[in-house]
């Protein structure tokens, strides 16, 4: 600005190149140009860092509309046409930015776009610079939504709720519940773009956590990714113990049921031995004697099976091989079995110990030792009187061997 050679005044202007936001917002709607919505929002953030710088040096703009925003063909964005700035002091007093007497008195001139003047705009009130932030409100829903600026905030169902909020604080009809300054507004879209809620919206605990996924994504999603496989591999381990335990559980039902099968097998050839031993001491004079050798040899061999199963000494099978030791006169062997409670033979218990001294290399006692035997067993009572009988019958069948 100055004056030229003639005198006359005269200035110079940057020549500037490119669209106004106007022209880019029109073939937006038209479909013939696309940008997204986080790039339009980085473009709004450029206007408002431009507008933060003004008033920084106390100057409001005033006419804040798409027509005075250059869109320049690298992306470059510039506000411009400040003729209706203002210059704000704390003293609300108001100062032009160019000499009175150069263009004369414009500080009482009315300007402004409809749709983007804030309701206390043409009151006589001070010009402050919540006039710019209302104004920028508007902006930022026709450039972030392609929405009449004139329309409310609270219309604006689907968009996200924290640009809704920034809206709705910076177009409140009331200055006094707008943001203060520049520097609140920036911050809160800074919040934004940083997925975090804005200061002006409801907090809401859920609506946090999920801002707090999305600014983690990627450590929430390893977390979740290292979570599910300890899951899934305790469950898998669990499922394995108890596909073992099952297992066990079944290999130790079938061993119960085996031992339990053995038991009942080895009982039932208990009995049957035990029969047949039985008769050995019961049955009366008229068996002949070549069948009873036989008798004895059998249930021998059976009384050895059972007791192949390791029966306890406590059980009756051993006290039946005694008596059959004893019949045959084979003392020693008698002798050599171990069992337990036998109160029902202690009396052939000590005969036995005492007739295994008699035994010799002959598989029977001699007959004198036979008759004092006897005699020894008639002396113990009528109950043995029977194997008197029994031993008759081995003794006579001198041809018998027990290994044949």
């Amino acid at each position: 600005m100055g004056l030229d050679s003639d005198g006359l005044p005269f200035f110079t202007m940057e020549l500037k190149q490119g669209i106004q936001l106007r022209e880019v917002l029109n073939q937006i709607k038209q479909g013939k140009m696309s940008i997204t919505p986080n790039r339009r929002l980085d473009i709004f953030l450029r206007i408002c860092e431009a507008l933060q710088h003004a008033h920084s040096n106390s100057i409001a703009h005033l006419d804040i509309k798409p027509e005075n925003i250059q869109f320049g063909p690298m992306g470059e964005v510039t506000l411009c046409d400040w003729g209706l700035s203002e210059i704000i002091h704390d003293e609300n007093e108001k100062d032009l930015q160019v000499e009175a007497d150069l263009y004369g008195p414009i500080s009482n001139l009315k300007g402004g776009t409809p749709g983007y003047l804030a309701p206390e705009f043409h009151l006589n009130t001070p010009h402050d610079f919540k006039l710019d932030i209302y104004a920028l409100g508007c902006l930022m829903m026709e450039w972030l939504c392609l929405k009449s600026p004139e329309d409310k905030a609270e219309d604006l169902h689907s968009m996200n709720p924290s640009l809704k909020a920034i809206i709705a604080k910076a177009k409140h009809e009331d200055a006094e519940k707008r943001y203060s300054n520049m520097d609140e507004m920036i911050f809160d879209i800074q919040r934004y773009n940083s997925g975090y809620s804005t200061l002006v919206e409801p907090k809401n605990i859920l609506r946090e956590i999920k801002l707090l996924y999305q600014r983690n994504t990627t450590i929430f999603n390893l977390c979740f990714g290292f979570l599910l496989i300890i899951i899934i591999g305790t469950f898998i381990a669990f499922w394995n113990i108890n596909q073992n335990k099952q297992r066990a559980e079944l290999a130790l039902k079938q061993y119960l049921d085996s031992q339990a099968e053995s038991k009942r097998r080895l009982s039932l050839q208990a009995v049957y031995a035990l029969t047949n031993t039985s008769s050995l001491t019961n049955f009366d004079w008229g068996l002949s004697r070549e069948v009873y050798p036989q008798i004895i040899k059998t249930s021998l061999k059976q009384v050895d099976h059972v007791i192949s199963y390791s029966p306890p000494k406590s059980h009756e099978i051993w006290e039946q091989k005694f008596w059959l030791h004893f019949l045959m006169q084979d003392f020693k062997s008698a002798n050599e079995l171990s069992l337990e409670n036998p109160q029902r033979i202690e009396d052939l218990i000590s005969l036995s110990k005492e007739y295994a001294k008699f035994s010799s290399s002959k598989p029977f006692l001699s007959t004198d030792k036979l008759i004092q035997l006897f005699t020894d067993l008639s002396n113990l009572g009528e109950t043995r009187n029977p194997l008197i009988k029994k031993n008759l019958h081995v003794r006579f069948r001198s041809t018998f061997k027990v290994n044949e």
